[in-house]
């Protein structure tokens, strides 16, 4: 079989990792039955989301330099059994910490870890469609998740907490590991049958030579206009997804059904999500992309503001916008730090432009926390319309970016022709 048509294997087989690694997001459902078996507390258990948030960069950037050193399959398998042993372990602790620490850091680790190798696997297996695929790696993960979670659900009503962790920690674990052997890169230098990169700018990697390291990627000016309009991509989305049923019975007035029907809708935007943009990404490039997906945050925002208070179309339009723009921002990182910075150090720079993700949650949630419904959307606005100028600036950078390339290129060439007529 031709690597031309594996690659939609391995792409599925992607996603159905991304699913088993997604264990802490399952948290909800184990708390209750921890809290009465274990007498952990609640808020204690939340410490697992901190410890997934604050973890996520380290562990892409380490599980970048991994991949550069031993390849994405390897990696994953790797990974893959140390995760399914986290999530066994964490529940075998009789104090919080343990499952913290387990299921929480180390299980969250993994999955970053992972995660960047399979954006990195599926980047180079797709330079003709990166967006695409990559948005469909998240919209995949996010809709299964869904899918799934009832089965998950059932496990645990049908017997004791702590082997229901364990049988999940195996079954994780497991499907991570057996997909990871069929996941693997590509030849170097691959390229589709009848693909030429000249033929999209928008998709063409700014430098066909060049890939920068994490340290020479911070000295450009295009770095910090993207990392920054990351950020204000992702604080309304941010905000949504931490407290939109309570946000939606404040506004509206609606019962705990109608919260839970807003929560779901949220869901359904964040999964669909990052197929649009991704798609959109591959035709428009980077910062068109996310200029686009940032006016729709901020249109949302002005209008529920304006005329929209307590109606539920408003609301809901700006749910969907914040929900889209906060997912689709994961892929437009993703693609545009590989596009931007290149292939070879990508996992290790994914994970510094990463840090976006880790500075938009002090913000976001707190936001949420604190103000009103009216207040919190507005600070969303506020947030998009600055990731709309810097997107603007992120396009201008990255042209002065191909200028002084070639300007280097054209240097070198004519360094090296009189050593060449001698």
């Amino acid at each position: 079989m031709s690597m031309d048509k594996k690659r939609w294997i391995i792409l599925v087989l992607q996603i159905i990792i991304g699913l088993a690694t997604m264990f802490v997001y399952f948290l909800a459902n184990l708390v209750g039955p921890l809290h009465a078996v274990k007498g952990w507390s609640i808020g204690s258990m939340m410490f697992v989301f901190t410890a997934m948030m604050w973890v996520s960069p380290l562990a892409m950037m380490i599980g970048g330099k991994l991949r550069d050193k031993i390849g994405s399959r390897l990696l994953i398998i790797m990974v893959g059994i140390f995760y399914g042993v986290s999530i066994c372990v964490s529940v075998l602790f009789s104090h919080v910490f343990g499952f913290i620490l387990f299921g929480g850091l180390f299980a969250a680790f993994a999955m970053f870890a992972i995660y960047v190798a399979q954006l990195s696997n599926i980047g180079m297996l797709f330079p003709d469609k990166r967006g695409f695929a990559m948005g469909l790696l998240n919209a995949g993960t996010g809709l299964g998740l869904a899918a799934i979670t009832m089965p998950v659900v059932f496990l645990i009503d049908r017997m004791s907490i702590v082997p229901a962790v364990i049988i999940l920690g195996v079954v994780m674990g497991g499907i991570t590991v057996l997909c990871g052997i069929f996941a693997i890169d590509p030849p170097e230098g691959y390229k589709p049958a009848g693909w030429d990169p000249n033929k999209n700018e928008n998709i063409q990697r700014i430098s066909e030579g060049k890939n920068y390291t994490w340290i020479e990627m911070i000295k450009t000016p295009t770095f910090f206009f993207l990392l920054f309009g990351l950020i204000g991509l992702q604080i309304g989305g941010m905000a949504i997804s931490a407290n939109v049923a309570e946000m939606a019975k404040n506004a509206l007035g609606v019962t705990d059904i109608g919260g839970g029907v807003y929560a779901t809708l949220a869901s359904a935007a964040s999964g669909f999500g990052g197929l649009i943009v991704g798609t959109i990404a591959d035709r428009l490039g980077t910062s068109k992309t996310m200029g686009v997906f940032a006016a729709f945050s901020l249109l949302a925002a002005l209008l529920y503001v304006t005329v929209g208070e307590g109606k539920p179309f408003f609301f809901g339009l700006v749910v969907v916008a914040m929900m889209v723009g906060y997912v689709g921002q994961a892929v437009v990182m993703s693609v545009g730090t590989m596009n931007i910075f290149g292939e070879k150090n990508f996992g290790f720079n994914m994970g510094v432009v990463g840090i976006s993700g880790l500075l938009a949650s002090l913000i976001g949630p707190q936001v949420a926390g604190n103000a009103g419904v009216s207040q919190t959307i507005l600070v969303g606005g506020i947030a998009a319309a600055c990731s709309i100028v810097l997107a603007i600036l992120l396009g201008r950078s990255m042209k002065a970016l191909i200028a002084k390339e070639k300007a280097e290129d054209a240097v070198a060439e004519q360094a090296v022709e009189p050593f060449e007529e001698a």
